[in-house]
């Protein structure tokens, strides 16, 4: 019999892992476990959580959650079924200031007065300075835009935010451009 058993693939296999027969094939037909039934109940309830937090949430806020909803579990279990789903909580954004408000520099005059529309083209720029992530660090894009075509006329980016980053932006469209006299420039 021991002679049958190792020549029949289930039996090579049983005897590899020193399990009976019998009991392979009573695991087989025994069905799924009441944990497992529980667990696979468990997350849906998590993805669900995960999703109406739009993925904010990490393993103690999503379990107050479900407790809210009246399921009891631990923060242990919640923490095992995230890692199995492949769940992870988005860190929040951090804070930069990009501007300095509290300088001593002379504020030039609103000449724009919000009338953001050109007769004709490098009659007014307006600029803006934004903020890239890459990686831990942050990039930094300056760009000008001619109002009346709607496009980029000088742009500049560098990992420092300083004057030379609004100054190369300035530069680069006065060379491509080359404005008569009378441009309104605002930032």
């Amino acid at each position: 019999m021991e002679r049958f058993q190792a020549a029949h693939p289930v039996g090579r296999l049983c005897q590899a892992l020193e399990v009976s027969r019998s009991g392979h094939y009573a695991r087989r037909h025994r069905g799924e476990s009441r944990r497992r039934r529980e667990d696979r109940v468990l997350k849906q309830e998590i993805l669900s959580v995960h999703g109406k937090a739009r993925g904010c949430y990490g393993t103690p806020r999503i379990e107050q959650a479900l407790r809210r909803q009246g399921i009891q579990t631990s923060r242990k279990r919640v923490s095992r079924l995230r890692r199995e789903l492949g769940l992870r909580a988005k860190g929040r954004r951090r804070f930069h200031a990009t501007t300095d408000s509290k300088h001593s520099y002379a504020v030039a005059p609103n000449r724009l007065n919000r009338r953001f529309v050109a007769a004709r083209p490098d009659e007014i720029w307006v600029g803006d300075v934004t903020y890239l992530r890459r990686g831990p660090d942050w990039l930094y894009l300056a760009f000008l835009l001619d109002v009346h075509s709607r496009r980029i006329v000088g742009w500049s980016v560098r990992n420092r935010l300083d004057e030379h980053l609004t100054l190369e932006a300035l530069r680069r469209a006065v060379e491509s451009r080359r404005p008569s006299a009378g441009l309104i420039h605002h930032t």
